[in-house]
């Protein structure tokens, strides 16, 4: 989910039932409503999508495992033709950084996750390009991290890790300064999780809620970076816990969160909440 050019909420694609879909849904603050574009892109999961400098939402990579590079204008889908493009891939992080360049991180280039990815990618509004660390310095490969903008410029990437459901993931916190990474030292973080999801409010605050721990545990907690470190949260209500959500800010200025999915009991929730700070 992002925000497009007319402030609506933007989710597209997903998993129903038994198939990957390509709907294209906008949240205008109030209500869901079903967009009818001309053209979409394929039906799949675990693609991202953020906006770029030219205030369209750039769609890339999902469990099609296709380097398609698709752009939403607020009414339509089209497929770009850059000059680059990243090596396909699913559950990456992406978001537009200060310099409103569309940072893409990581993920995994197919299903049984035998190559995980720390490689990261700039979209300039036009093409790809491949960003080379002069240091070194990155995040390690990981999948199903979360990142999003903070109130100092800075993009925050939080946890992932190596599997859907077990195994090896992360409570790191790393900076991308919109000239590399860096990896911040909080007081307090989160336990580590994978496939959070993670928002930024109309204070600039980084809003994080729920994902799955290392030992396959279902998280309902809420996390909150000032730009400095992490503070849970205790809020009055919270949607029950799940992962494969996706939340972004809507016209309001409230954090819209929609669906997940509860391992344990086979479910997907198709219920939307809104975080107001």
């Amino acid at each position: 989910m992002a925000k497009d050019g007319n402030g609506n909420v933007v989710l597209f694609g997903g998993y129903v039932c038994c198939h990957d879909v390509n709907e294209t849904w906008l949240w205008d603050g109030t209500n869901w409503r079903q967009a009818s574009p001309a053209t979409s892109p394929p039906g799949q999961e675990f693609s991202s999508m953020a906006a770029d400098k030219n205030n369209k939402l750039v769609l890339y990579g999902g469990t099609s495992f296709l380097n398609q590079t698709w752009l939403w204008d607020g009414t339509n889908w089209t497929q770009a033709t850059p000059r680059t493009s990243p090596p396909a891939r699913a559950f990456a992080a992406m978001a537009a950084d200060k310099n409103h360049d569309v940072v893409l991180f990581g993920g995994a280039t197919n299903y049984t996750l035998t190559k995980l990815l720390n490689d990261t990618w700039l979209w300039d509004g036009q093409t790809w390009r491949k960003w080379a660390s002069a240091t070194g310095i990155a995040p390690s490969g990981r999948i199903g991290a979360s990142m999003t903008i903070d109130k100092n410029g800075n993009l925050v990437l939080f946890g992932g890790g190596v599997n859907f459901f077990s195994g090896t993931c992360f409570n790191d916190t790393w900076l991308w300064t919109g000239r590399g990474w860096k990896r911040a030292s909080p007081t307090t973080s989160p336990p580590a999780r994978n496939f959070a999801t993670m928002a930024t409010d109309q204070n600039g605050n980084v809003i994080l809620f729920g994902g799955q721990s290392c030992s396959t545990a279902l998280l309902d907690d809420t996390w909150l970076w000032n730009g400095t470190t992490w503070t849970q949260l205790s809020p009055a209500t919270s949607p029950p816990a799940r992962q494969f959500a996706s939340s972004a800010t809507d016209k309001n200025g409230n954090i819209a969160l929609y669906g997940g999915f509860t391992p344990g009991q086979g479910g997907f929730y198709d219920d939307t909440w809104l975080f107001s700070p």
